[in-house]
């Protein structure tokens, strides 16, 4: 008995065994003209077991594609389509480069660090002390939301002449009202209760109009 493990490897196994031996067998044909005829009763046998292919626009072209990857490339035949290259000779992707900075303080991120490295080339103007304030108050901010506790500004001050190498020396500033304002939860709504329905009220209005209906007839007798 032959063992599925002791024969050739199937390249793609969705179509099975008996598609790889007809391509193996293609290489034998003596002309072109047999080997092509008979690449295309491959291509149309490929399509029927694999159905879901045809609902792709350029489904032929992906079989002829699978027809080559199975012969590895190894087929000498007349192809409506380019031939796929083959993954040894397909160019390898360029390396990407990955960024080797080391952030001081990650809950401040590396932009922090570049504009305080910015604001040090600044002129001494109005301009700059905006800037600053602005980007203290941001950092106080990123800082109280990484760590929940509440950071003097002293520590924020020290962050910046640190991250600044010395350059900018702060002696205060001002927070923005928005971050400085605490967080208040709102008061949970009461829970209101469901509108309780009186069926039995319903139950004998109705009975009342039956009632009436009857004795309207009665007197109509």
């Amino acid at each position: 008995m032959e063992y599925n493990t002791s024969r050739v490897q199937l390249i793609v196994p969705e179509y099975g065994r008996n598609v790889q031996k007809m391509i193996d067998h293609i290489r034998e044909l003596p002309s072109s003209e047999e080997r092509t005829g008979a690449a295309n009763i491959v291509i149309n046998v490929m399509g029927f077991l694999n159905p879901q292919i045809k609902e792709q626009a350029d489904y032929k072209h992906k079989l002829w594609d699978q027809l080559f990857t199975i012969a590895g490339n190894d087929l000498d035949v007349d192809c409506p389509f380019p031939r796929p290259v083959p993954k040894d000779e397909l160019p390898k992707p360029a390396r990407p480069m990955y960024s080797v900075n080391n952030i001081r303080f990650r809950h401040y991120g590396k932009n922090v660090e570049l504009m305080l490295k910015s604001a040090a080339t600044m002129p001494d103007d109005a301009n700059k002390e905006y800037f600053l304030n602005a980007l203290a108050s941001y950092m106080k901010m990123a800082h109280r939301t990484w760590n929940e506790d509440r950071v003097p500004d002293e520590v924020i001050l020290n962050n910046i002449k640190l991250l600044s190498d010395g350059a900018i020396v702060l002696k205060g500033f001002t927070e923005f009202a928005v971050h400085a304002e605490p967080f208040v939860p709102k008061p949970p709504k009461d829970n209101q209760k469901p509108q309780q329905r009186n069926y039995g009220q319903k139950n004998n209005n109705n009975n009342n109009n039956n009632n009436n209906n009857q004795n309207r007839k009665k007197y109509k007798k």
